[in-house]
């Protein structure tokens, strides 16, 4: 599926507020409201914001997540394309107690969630400070601002979502007149119930589940 051309959802939404020239909501209020919606998505549902990469590690144990990223969503392999076990960190430091200082390699075999500090995970062996290993993660990359011309880092399959949104945005402004107000909560309404109903599809479709 191919990404969202914003300039697709600005003339969405102009045309039903019949708005085409941006007298009564500037274009740059527009844009802000798909930047909105597209963060709103992606918090609700991180993965329509999956990003997977390579990721080079630094030396120890403790590791940062690459720096857009706002949720990680799942460790696919080390940089050998080794699978890499989750392991909880007081099951490392019952077994292993020193782990942390053991001896350094670029291959990782165990990694960690740190629930204390979620832009960071913890990995066994350390890494060496020459030559650190990596590890393939996929996780939500945090979504960069709308801008006229541009593209949307989420796929087309959002787009009627993202105009619900932005058409309660856009009529919560005229919230004052019964009419707008009423067409604020239905769009919002719409918005939240393709949210749920695309999460009960993909459920659906789930290649995991086995019949």
């Amino acid at each position: 599926m191919a990404a969202i051309q914003v300039n697709d959802v600005v003339t969405r939404a102009s045309e039903i507020v019949q708005d085409t020239t941006h007298v009564r909501w500037p274009l740059a209020e527009k844009l802000g409201y798909i930047t909105d919606a597209v963060r709103e998505i992606c918090l609700y549902k991180p993965d329509a914001c999956a990003k997977t990469v390579t990721h080079t590690l630094a030396a120890g144990v403790r590791q940062d997540l690459p720096t857009d990223c706002f949720a990680l969503i799942a460790v696919l392999s080390n940089g050998s394309g080794e699978a890499v076990r989750p392991t909880a960190r007081a099951q490392m430091d019952a077994i292993a107690p020193g782990w942390q200082t053991a001896a350094a390699s670029a291959t990782v075999r165990h990694w960690m969630f740190d629930p204390q500090d979620q832009n960071q995970i913890l990995v066994y062996p350390p890494q060496p400070s020459v030559s650190p290993g990596s590890l393939v993660i996929t996780y939500a990359a945090a979504p960069t601002d709308a801008v006229a011309g541009g593209t949307l880092t989420i796929k087309d399959v959002w787009l009627p979502v993202i105009v619900n949104y932005v058409l309660f945005r856009l009529y919560s402004k005229d919230a004052e007149y019964a009419g707008n107000a009423n067409l604020a909560t239905a769009y919002y309404q719409a918005f939240n119930a393709q949210l749920v109903g695309r999460g009960n599809a993909e459920g659906a479709a789930d290649p995991r589940q086995t019949t």
